[in-house]
């Protein structure tokens, strides 16, 4: 077992005992795009629908426009509320003709060394 000098002397830039190596930490998230969608989506934004001044956020007219749409036939909305609101429909796994699924797993030899 090697000692700590000799640890030391192989890794000359290493850190102390209890020293971190990233004292500043993980860059913060504050540009990223889905950031930047969350935090407007709760903005209330400045325009008029039918004559009337806003008061939702978009948030709430996303929502609006994304239920208008799968109810007009936009089946890729449709089936997007679907599985946001029931969860993915499962796909079961099927082997040939329906049967049960056979999975078979071969090793090969190792090499000698």
């Amino acid at each position: 077992m090697r000692t700590e000098k000799q640890r030391a002397n192989t890794y000359p830039n290493r850190w102390k005992k209890g020293q971190s190596g990233n004292p500043v930490g993980r860059p913060r998230k504050d540009l990223t795009l889905t950031s930047l969608i969350k935090k407007y989506l709760e903005e209330v934004p400045q325009i008029e629908i039918g004559g009337k001044v806003n008061t939702r956020t978009w948030r709430e007219l996303v929502a609006q426009a994304w239920l208008v749409g799968a109810y007009k036939g936009n089946s890729l909305l449709f089936k997007e509320l679907l599985e946001r609101l029931d969860g993915k429909t499962p796909q079961p796994l099927t082997g040939v003709g329906g049967g049960p699924l056979t999975i078979r797993v071969e090793y090969e030899k190792p090499p000698t060394l």
